[in-house]
């Protein structure tokens, strides 16, 4: 997992057939699921370096994957069954099963 688009240039260049998912969730989202109150103490100034409030993310530009992640727990499940379809289709067509 990575903020910036230096990690992401590295982990291309430097990590085997790696697999970039990008999971696309609003602020609104994430602060609804926190269950920690860490993006309303971080609103409140009592907390620092929180993505999306005093930290921007680089969002990938070129992910292998991306998945809207707003939908819900109720989503679960398809989101799951996206992200092992691509994997599946990511590894037929970059390694040899014998």
């Amino acid at each position: 997992m990575s903020l910036f688009h230096e990690i992401h240039t590295w982990n291309r260049k430097n990590l085997p057939n790696y697999f970039e998912i990008y999971l696309d969730v609003s602020l609104e989202t994430v602060k609804k699921r926190d269950p920690k109150n860490i993006y309303a103490r971080a609103l409140e100034g009592n907390k620092s370096n929180i993505p999306g409030i005093d930290l921007l993310p680089e969002f990938p530009l070129s992910p292998d994957l991306k998945i809207n992640n707003d939908k819900g727990i109720d989503q679960l499940n398809q989101l799951v069954n996206d992200i092992l379809d691509h994997c599946l289709d990511f590894s037929k067509q970059n390694f040899s099963v014998t």
